[in-house]
């Protein structure tokens, strides 16, 4: 598939029509605005997933949303793309009071292809069964993301489990028995999206991050899902670039925050 048929086909299917909500999350459009509202109040549990604006109705747009959200006491994210219109919304963003996060690049893995990846001597790398906890990856989360409040994940991601089993999954690498790397996997149409994918500081470089990604790139194969998609920040881009990834997109999460003084 050429590059403008994949990136039309996720704005549809992964931001327009977006798939992964829980009985706890609800999806809303606002004309030519779709947003997500979580089961909190965190800026990580609701977002403004996708917009088709010009350079006329932007300004409006934005300061509708953000009145709706402050009405419903959420902080919010407004996840940007690069090929989103019109060009000056980041700056529109920015100038209501909007803080924008590190960029993210949207990297895509054709499914065709496989990735050898063997798990470390050592180390034991398997999605988590049905009736396993959760604790294994929100541990990880915790201990990578320090700087990040995630209080919210584990409930989030246990709503999500029960309400559609089929469409996330879990893995981890294990060490001497604890879990090392850990992250989900979202399976939805065309696409797997990967979340989490997080290595403690002391198993990095040895190879247990790519043995994970192996693992969940064959099981999304195996789903019939037919491209692989990750949000890599930095320090995961040249990895992925690496391994045969390739960009799509880039995006860059604008976050509106109630609970500091409006800018």
């Amino acid at each position: 598939m050429d590059r403008a048929g994949l990136l039309a086909r996720y704005d549809e299917e992964l931001r327009r029509r977006a798939p992964y909500f829980d009985a706890a999350m609800r999806l809303e459009r606002d004309a030519e605005v779709v947003r997500l509202l979580g089961a909190t109040n965190d800026a990580g549990n609701n977002c403004v997933l996708y917009s088709a604006l010009d350079q006329s109705s932007a300004a409006a747009c934005v300061d509708r949303q953000v009145a709706y959200f402050r009405g419903l006491g959420r902080d919010f994210e407004w996840k940007l793309h690069d090929h989103d219109l019109p060009a000056s919304l980041g700056s529109l963003l920015r100038a209501r009071g909007f803080e924008a996060d590190a960029p993210e690049v949207v990297m895509t893995w054709d499914l065709s292809r496989r990735l050898d990846a063997p798990a470390p001597e050592g180390c034991e790398v398997r999605p988590l069964r049905d009736d396993e906890s959760l604790d294994a990856v929100t541990t990880v989360q915790n201990a990578v993301w320090t700087d990040e409040k995630l209080d919210w994940l584990a409930a989030s991601l246990a709503r999500e489990r029960s309400a559609k089993p089929e469409a996330i999954r879990f893995h981890a690498v294990w060490k001497d028995g604890l879990p090392v790397c850990a992250g989900w996997t979202r399976l939805h149409g065309t696409f797997a999206s990967l979340f989490g994918g997080s290595t403690l500081k002391e198993h990095r470089g040895r190879g247990v991050y790519r043995a994970m990604l192996a693992s969940r790139l064959e099981e999304a194969r195996r789903r019939g899902a037919s491209f692989a998609l990750v949000d890599a920040r930095p320090m995961s881009r040249p990895i992925l670039e690496r391994l045969g990834f390739v960009p799509l997109t880039g995006t860059i999460p604008f976050v509106k925050r109630f609970s500091t003084p409006l800018k």
